[in-house]
């Protein structure tokens, strides 16, 4: 495994401790971990770096397929050829987009529609 992709639960449940998000994200032995945090956005840990990635603020609608959003903007963007961290805000900005809107595949975002949000923070 290259890059894992858990919630903050989902991390907890992993390593057996919820004190340090970014040790725990470090034991697991994987090169990236990419911690989803909700409206908090992102938690980005490999060997090079630890960044946070902020979520924008928006009304949220429905939280369904915003970590299916998450995920699939981030293996797009990496298979793509995009460095992780800016991956990563993508996956963020697709998580958040999606949260604006109701249900699951009618939710998820296009790539202009993410373009554009990109374009105005």
């Amino acid at each position: 495994v290259d890059v894992i992709v858990p919630n903050r639960f989902e991390l907890e449940a992993l390593t057996g401790c919820s004190d340090n998000l970014v040790a725990n994200a470090k034991s697991l032995g994987v090169p990236t971990v990419i911690v989803t945090l909700g409206s908090e956005g992102a938690l980005l840990v490999s060997p090079e770096e630890v960044i946070t990635v902020d979520a924008p603020t928006v009304k949220v609608i429905d939280t369904t397929a915003c970590g299916d959003a998450f995920c699939g903007a981030l293996a797009a963007c990496i298979a793509s050829g995009m460095e992780t961290v800016d991956a990563t805000r993508r996956a963020v900005m697709a998580g958040s987009l999606t949260a604006t809107r109701y249900g699951a595949q009618p939710s998820l975002p296009t790539l202009s529609e993410l373009e554009t949000a990109e374009n105005k923070i």
